[in-house]
């Protein structure tokens, strides 16, 4: 009898065992993960360039452009060359990046990354 309920039992439990195993399916939603870009960007970027105080790169930005050219992932009007020059060769006192501390491949990303509020070719920049 004992022998019979532990059957049972673990006739039940294997089922629930084996699903809880499997793999979970990916996340219906577009949005669930971040682009590459956001990533590096995070990563790279943001300790300078983020919103709030703190951040050296946003509030030199600030100081020198203005609140509207302050901070890089609100902005419409960078080129992914400019970006890729600047994250190079440094500018004022953001320092330069070797391709040993950003790969070619991360900083192609953050440029694009950057460049997503860009306005459609052919319309104007306000």
């Amino acid at each position: 009898m004992r022998h019979t309920i532990h059957v049972l039992a673990l006739a039940m439990l294997l089922p629930l065992a084996a699903q809880a195993a499997a793999p979970a399916a990916p996340a219906a939603s577009p949005t669930a993960a971040p682009a590459p870009g956001k990533i590096a960007f995070d990563r790279w970027c943001a300790e300078c360039h983020a919103a709030g105080v703190g951040h050296p790169g946003a509030q030199q930005l600030e100081r020198l452009r203005g609140a509207k050219l302050a901070l890089l992932e609100a902005r419409n009007d960078l080129a992914p060359e400019f970006i890729r020059y600047v994250v190079r060769h440094g500018q004022n006192a953001m320092p330069p990046y070797r391709p040993s501390e950003i790969s070619d491949t991360q900083l192609d990303q953050i440029a694009q990354y950057l460049v997503r509020n860009q306005p459609a070719p052919g319309k104007r920049r306000r």
